[in-house]
């Protein structure tokens, strides 16, 4: 008899382990759970404090030109010297899309932040060589060495220029 109730306690031991799953210790769940809130408090102090953070300070400017850019409407890109008020570069909607692009990004900006679009960009030769876009009003800046020197000259040439000749 006892055997009979010995294989009853078995079976029943057995069937209940397979009914629950093992859980898992409650000292290894309190130790994840401090450590998630950690990461989130020091996530939250480091970006409050700006601790950590990197700042990239640009080299003096030893050329620079204020430009504005339209466009027109069957997509051609106009590029204006902003002060003097003469034409550089006149691209067919199919002409120098890295251009297009930078444009339309920092076009983008200003949208979203409901600032008009006359306002001039800043083009700078750095002391060190780099290139550098600025947005006037904004102040975002876009160093083009960044997307190697192919699109970095189609800027650079900008610099250079006098007057459109068509």
């Amino acid at each position: 008899m006892t055997m009979a109730i010995d294989t009853v306690k078995r079976e029943h031991l057995e069937t209940n382990r397979a009914a629950r799953p093992e859980s898992v210790p409650r000292c290894i769940l309190m130790i994840i759970g401090m450590i998630l809130v950690s990461a989130l408090v020091l996530a939250f102090v480091a970006r409050v404090s700006d601790l950590g953070a990197t700042r990239i300070t640009p080299a003096t400017a030893v050329e620079s030109r204020d430009l504005a850019f339209l466009l027109g409407a069957d997509g051609t890109l106009i590029v204006r010297d902003a002060h003097l008020g003469q034409n550089l570069k006149i691209m067919p909607p199919t002409d120098d899309n890295f251009i297009r692009v930078v444009i339309r990004d920092l076009v983008l900006q200003r949208s979203l932040a409901a600032i008009p679009q006359d306002a001039p960009y800043r083009l700078s030769r750095l002391a060190d060589g780099q290139y550098m876009l600025k947005d006037t009003v904004t102040g975002r800046m876009i160093m083009l060495n960044a997307f190697g020197p192919a699109n970095c000259k189609v800027f650079a040439s900008l610099l250079t220029f006098e007057s459109y000749q068509p």
